[in-house]
């Protein structure tokens, strides 16, 4: 898939359409299902004395699975790794976008819907944080000039709204 770099630089983001194919999708879901609940008997073990019995995932406004720890891919649910993450076409996007040959991944997580709705949200906000990687105006100065550092996937499984982007605002120096 060839994607437009233009496109990604002056608007900050792609949206790239059915990149996991319909007919993986089911198998796709159930895997990430699976790992989501290998992960909160790992959160109900590591609740503190207060925390409700599932720990994290009750708690969090967002629970996050880090697809590195131990125990949560295994034969049954590495078709997310091997069907995505390090899958040829998504490596190959990253390629062109990043103008690396070749692309590494440094994280992969997964977000989960939070156990019931709270007010508020996180806001408006960057994927960067500027107290330990670089002042905000060099770090937005540095990937206009030479282009991105990462790319970060946002790849929802099902339908949802909490992926809001504003067109251009990686070029903004000020949140």
């Amino acid at each position: 898939m060839r994607v437009d770099r233009g496109q990604f630089m002056d608007q900050g983001f792609l949206v790239l359409r059915n990149l996991i194919p319909p007919d993986r999708l089911a198998a796709m879901r159930a895997s990430c299902e699976t790992m989501l609940e290998r992960q909160k008997l790992n959160w109900a073990r590591e609740r503190g004395p207060d925390d409700p019995p599932g720990g994290e995932y009750e708690t969090s406004r967002q629970p996050r699975v880090t697809l590195a720890r131990p125990g949560l891919i295994d034969a049954k649910t590495a078709n997310v790794v091997e069907g995505f993450w390090v899958a040829d076409e998504t490596l190959e996007i990253a390629s062109q976008l990043l103008c690396e040959p070749e692309p590494c991944i440094s994280e992969m997580m997964m977000m989960c819907n939070p156990v019931r709705d709270r007010p508020g949200g996180t806001g408006w906000h960057r994927d960067v944080h500027p107290a330990d990687m670089a002042p905000l105006d060099a770090l937005t100065a540095e990937a206009m000039k030479n282009g991105p550092r990462y790319t970060q996937w946002n790849v929802p499984l099902y339908d949802d709204s909490v992926l809001w982007v504003l067109p251009g605002s990686h070029r903004r120096s000020t949140d």
